[in-house]
């Protein structure tokens, strides 16, 4: 196995790393360039290559660097996850069993029927009952207001569901919007794997991950609650009038600690979080965070047979553009914390890697195989911004050089 661990092959990526990040932020692209912009790329044994380029905010001009605070978004779910699975191995939750015998109140939720604006849905009770694993794999019925009509109706009609602004009543606006079990929809998941894991842990979701994850993988950086007096690198919008700092963004003073988007770091903070996942369960000081059998266990495919990820039609596009799956490859399939990719890339990415992203334009990958990881992180809106294309050059110089090197 060969991976980045020669000054060669580090000094020829960072090269080519070096131009896509500052070509990011070529002002003379006005469709694409970002204000700042913070890449990451580690082996197994430690972070080989980060970069910061550009401003942390358009206003105020403050320069990216290093250790600038990101919100992570979804890229906080594979963190959610990892906990879940460490109590799994504690014997203390069943993957398999209802939820609701954790959190009895999600087996109170129902599937809408029925919505008419300004009033409470229709619901019928659902067959099935919920498990952790179907949390864990977006199969258990909930979605997002931006990806889901009756979700964003009822945003706009209670100002709930909106992860961008969470109050102690946000979890009673997400309802089913299928058979839980019956397929793979995108949703509040995660949140709800979070508020199961409190129930069992008597913790806060912060209280439970900052002892059992960030302290021992020394994710110094990482927390649900950065404060409001505390710097985060600003969420940004681009609209057909151009690029500009965002009338909202992410909520630095939660109420609650909600495990499918709250975390808040920096890039080589997740980066250690990788490197777990490249070391087979352990950091890469050797500190075990789950056992390396939980890890096989976690990245197999875990759908339903004939089930896979789908098309994501957008319902907001201030948020998102609609994610749309390429027809001519293989589905990609969900494993316990992550995205599996089912085909070889034209960058060089390799059947089996885990990956997933961030809505605002954050990217990473695991490969798992080659020992790489590679993370992107912007706070660009909406997701799948044209600036998203720099993940797939740097992606495509990683591979490029790591072939290289091989020969």
């Amino acid at each position: 196995m060969t991976t980045f661990n020669t000054q060669i092959s580090i000094k020829s990526l960072s090269g080519k790393l070096d131009n896509i990040l500052h070509d990011a932020i070529d002002r003379s692209k006005p469709q694409s360039f970002v204000p700042g912009v913070v890449g990451g790329v580690t082996n197994e044994k430690e972070t080989v290559y980060l970069k910061a380029e550009g401003v942390e905010n358009l206003n105020t001009a403050k320069p990216m660097t290093n250790n600038s605070i990101f919100c992570y978004y979804s890229c906080t779910k594979a963190i959610t996850t990892t906990a879940i699975l460490q109590l799994w191995e504690k014997g203390l939750i069943d993957l398999d069993i209802p939820v609701k015998t954790y959190l009895p109140k999600i087996g109170k939720i129902g599937i809408i029927k029925e919505l008419k604006d300004g009033k409470k849905p229709v619901t019928e009770n659902a067959k099935a009952d919920i498990t952790m694993r179907m949390l864990l794999t977006h199969t258990a019925g909930f979605s997002y207001a931006f990806f889901n009509d009756n979700y964003n109706r009822l945003l706009k009609s209670s100002g709930q569901p909106n992860i961008l602004s969470v109050d102690e009543n946000t979890m009673d606006h997400t309802f089913l919007t299928y058979e839980p079990g019956t397929k793979w929809h995108y949703g509040m998941n995660l949140d709800w794997a979070g508020f199961v894991l409190e129930a069992i842990t008597g913790k806060s979701l912060e209280e439970y991950i900052t002892e059992n994850i960030f302290i021992p993988t020394n994710m110094t950086s990482c927390t649900f609650h950065l404060g409001s007096d505390k710097d985060a690198v600003a969420a940004h919008v681009r609209t057909s009038n151009g690029l500009s700092v965002a009338p909202f963004g992410p909520d630095k003073s939660p109420k609650l600690d909600m495990g499918g988007h709250g975390v808040f770091g920096t890039v080589d903070d997740y980066l250690k979080f990788i490197r777990i996942w490249l070391n087979e369960g352990t950091t890469s000081e050797g500190v075990q965070i789950i056992k390396r059998e939980t890890y096989q266990l976690a990245i197999q495919n875990n759908l339903p047979e004939g089930l896979h990820i789908t098309n994501l039609e957008s319902y907001d596009s201030r948020i998102t553009k609609s994610v749309d799956i390429d027809p001519e490859l293989e589905p990609d399939t969900w494993c316990l914390g992550f995205a599996v990719s089912e085909n070889d890339l034209p960058t060089g990415r390799p059947k089996g890697c885990l990956y997933w992203s961030g809505v605002a334009n954050l990217f990473y990958l695991i490969d798992i195989k080659n020992k790489i990881g590679i993370f992107w992180a912007s706070q660009i809106f909406p997701f799948l911004d044209a600036s998203a294309d720099g993940f797939v050059d740097m992606e495509s110089a990683v591979y490029d050089t790591w072939h290289s090197s091989t020969v």
